[in-house]
């Protein structure tokens, strides 16, 4: 969601973001026939030159596929813009700041079940060595689930750390044996929810293997970004809301992939100095 109190911003966004993925499918014109509102209509609520009734609000939702508590803020931001009681428009923008931060969780955002980790069962297990993880992706692609003993070579281990590895998948019921020497994978999606104990470390450990891995791959490789910037609470929040968008559109790139033919470690971090007070 964006950090400001405009509805219309939000959409113009949300709309911009399928375009960006698929030109030809997302014009304003094809927009204006799905949603039955004229394409001169549209383009002044992009500029925000107008408001959207509820039923068009709806229709507009619909079809860039905004549901569950984003609609519900979406909904709210409306009637806060359109709002004329001083004391309404605090209550609205007081639900508004509720959802809002509960959107920025991860968890709350991308569709694969967040799993319960204590400290002692074998889930943690499994998150505090991620050569597990890479091991179970790599699982995902028939060339290594027909012959796991390639495993070896593609995670630079040896057969006595292979069979800890697979023992560990077995155990979390991640895989199984299918009887002629061949891995079946159980389950693909799953996520680690920030509130868990074993998190931070599990973090820890997969950005190290992300940055040992790196100079073994060639510069064309290894895609990556960093900076030092400065900026207000609402810059920092609004680029939180951007990358949760990525992360969205990225699932559903990945889920919809049937071409498995790589593995890759995806790292973000977006870490205030905290100099501003807000603590």
């Amino acid at each position: 969601m964006t950090t400001e109190y405009s509805y219309r911003k939000f959409l113009k966004l949300q709309f911009k973001a399928k375009k960006q993925f698929n030109k030809k499918a997302w014009t304003l014109e094809k927009l204006s026939l799905s949603t039955r509102i004229q394409t001169t209509y549209l383009s002044k609520v992009f500029s925000e030159g107008v408001h959207l009734n509820t039923d068009q609000l709806y229709s507009l939702c619909e079809v860039l596929e905004i549901t569950g508590n984003e609609k519900k803020v979406i909904e709210l931001l409306r009637e806060f813009e359109i709002c004329q009681n001083a004391n309404r428009k605090k209550e609205l923008k007081g639900q508004i700041d509720t959802l809002k931060n509960d959107l920025l969780q991860i968890k709350n955002q991308i569709k694969a079940p967040s799993v319960i980790v204590s400290e002692r069962d074998e889930l943690a297990f499994f998150y505090l060595e991620p050569l597990h993880q890479v091991a179970h992706c790599l699982l995902s692609m028939p060339k290594f689930s027909d012959r796991p003993s390639l495993l070896k070579q593609a995670l630079g281990i040896n057969t006595r750390k292979l069979d800890t590895v697979l023992s560990a998948l077995e155990r979390v019921k991640l895989v199984e044996k299918t009887g002629d020497g061949k891995l079946k994978l159980i389950n693909r999606k799953f996520h680690l929810p920030k509130d868990s104990n074993v998190y931070h470390p599990w973090r820890t450990q997969l950005r190290l293997l992300a940055l040992n891995r790196m100079p073994l791959n060639s510069i064309e490789e290894n895609f990556g970004f960093s900076v030092v910037l400065s900026g207000s609470k609402n810059a920092e929040r609004s680029i939180r809301e951007r990358f949760l968008e990525f992360i969205k559109e990225a699932e559903k790139i990945v889920s919809n992939d049937k071409n498995l033919e790589e593995a890759f470690i995806l790292n973000f971090d977006l870490t205030p100095w905290g100099v501003s007070g807000e603590r």
